[in-house]
C-alpha cells in the first residue's frame, strides 16, 4: 500500500472518529456567528459566512462587529475556530507519521541520511565495500540446477490458507522435505492469508506486483509493511504473520 492512499485512509479514519467533538466545534461557530449577525442586524448567510472567516483567521474585513458584545463573541470564535484547525493539522500529523512508518523502514532511512556525508567534514561518505562472503548450502539431487521462466511447469497450489486461483511451480527440491527448495507463486486476483506460521525460515523475494505482510495474530492491515517489485523479506520459523496481496503478484519462496 502507498504512503498516499496509508495517508488518506488514516485520515479520513480519524476524522470519522473525531466526528461529534469536530461538529459540535463547528456548530458552537455557527451558533456564536448567528448571535453576532444577530446583534449587528446581518442576514443569515451573512453571519454564518462571518463565522467561518473569523473562525479560519482569515478576516476579509467586508464585514466586522460594531457593537462590544459582538467584539467579544467575535474573539470567542476566533479560539474555537483555531482549537478546530489544530485538531484537523493533528489528526493529519498523526496519520502521516503512522502512514511514513508502516511504509517505509525507519532504520534503513535513517541509515542512508546519515551515510550520506562524512561525519563533520560535510563530504560525501565513500560507499563502503560489497561483502564477498558466501553461504555455501548443498544442491538438491543434481550438481546443477537450471529452469527458464517459459518452460516452468505451473499446477493448482495445494487446498488450504492460499488463495483460489493460486499457481505454484517448483523450482527445485521438494517443499515438503526438510531439504532446500525453491517455489514460485502466482495469483490471479487480490488476496488475503490470515495470521500462520511456517516451521521454517521463509524467504520471498516479490517478482511481480505488489503485497503487504504484518506481524501477530490481529490481522491488522494498518499494522503492514508493503513490498513491491524486486523486494524482499523474511520471516523466521514460528513467527506469526499475515498477508495481503493488494493485487495479482508473483512471488519467489524458499
Amino acid at each position: 500500500m502507498s504512503f498516499e492512499w496509508f495517508f488518506l485512509r488514516l485520515f479520513f479514519d480519524s476524522l470519522v472518529f473525531m466526528w461529534p467533538f469536530l461538529v459540535g466545534l463547528c456548530a458552537t461557530i455557527a451558533i456564536l456567528g448567528g448571535i453576532v449577525g444577530r446583534l449587528e442586524g446581518w442576514a443569515g448567510a451573512n453571519s454564518l459566512y462571518y463565522a467561518f472567516i473569523t473562525a479560519t483567521t482569515v478576516g476579509y474585513g467586508d464585514l466586522h462587529p460594531t457593537k462590544t458584545p459582538s467584539k467579544f463573541i467575535a474573539i470567542a470564535i476566533a479560539l474555537t475556530g483555531m482549537m478546530l484547525t489544530g485538531v484537523v493539522v493533528a489528526l493529519a500529523l498523526n496519520a502521516a507519521t503512522y502512514a511514513f512508518q508502516a511504509t517505509h523502514d525507519i532504520e534503513a532511512v535513517k541509515e542512508r541520511y546519515m551515510n550520506r556525508v562524512n561525519p563533520g567534514t560535510g563530504t560525501p561518505a565513500e560507499p563502503e565495500p560489497a561483502s564477498t562472503s558466501v553461504i555455501e548450502v548443498p544442491l538438491v539431487g543434481t550438481s546443477q540446477i537450471a529452469r527458464h521462466s517459459d518452460s516452468l511447469e505451473w499446477a493448482a497450489c495445494p487446498s488450504g490458507p492460499l488463495p483460489d486461483g493460486c499457481a505454484m511451480a517448483v523450482l527445485e527440491g521438494d517443499p515438503a522435505a526438510e531439504t532446500l527448495f525453491t517455489v514460485r507463486f502466482r495469483t490471479t486476483e487480490p488476496s488475503v492469508l490470515p495470521p500462520h506460521t511456517h516451521p521454517k525460515h521463509v524467504r520471498v523475494t516479490i517478482l511481480e506486483g505488489a503485497l503487504s505482510v504484518g506481524f501477530g495474530d490481529e490481522g491488522d492491515e494498518a499494522a503492514s509493511v508493503q513490498f513491491t517489485e524486486g523486494d524482499h523479506y523474511v520471516t523466521g520459523a514460528g513467527v506469526q504473520h499475515f498477508v495481503w496481496a493488494i493485487e495479482p503478484v508473483v512471488i519467489q519462496r524458499g
